[in-house]
C-alpha cells in the first residue's frame, strides 16, 4: 500500500495469498493498513516539520492537534 504526503491512498498492490481470504476479512485488512499508513505519513511528516520549524512552533502545534484528532466512527465516502 502507498499513500501520498498528506496520507491518501496511492497505490495497493494485492499479493496472491490477498484472494484466499474471505471478502470481509480482505476489506478489514486494506482498511486497517491504510488506517496504519496514514498514520504514519502523519508520523513522518510530523518529523519533518519540527525539524524545519523547531518543536514549540505554533505550526508544529496545530499539525500535532490535527494528527491526534479522533477519525470519524462511521467513514464518510462513498460505496463503489
Amino acid at each position: 500500500m502507498t499513500v501520498d504526503a498528506a496520507g491518501r491512498l496511492a497505490g495497493i498492490r494485492l499479493a496472491d495469498a490477498a484472494y484466499e481470504l474471505r471478502p470481509d476479512a480482505l476489506e478489514r485488512l486494506i482498511v486497517e493498513t491504510a488506517g496504519r499508513a496514514q498514520v504514519l505519513a502523519g508520523e513522518q511528516a510530523l518529523e519533518i516539520t519540527r525539524a524545519a520549524f523547531g518543536a514549540d512552533s505554533p505550526i508544529v502545534g496545530h499539525l500535532a492537534s490535527e494528527l491526534d484528532r479522533e477519525p470519524p466512527s462511521q467513514p464518510m465516502g462513498f460505496r463503489v
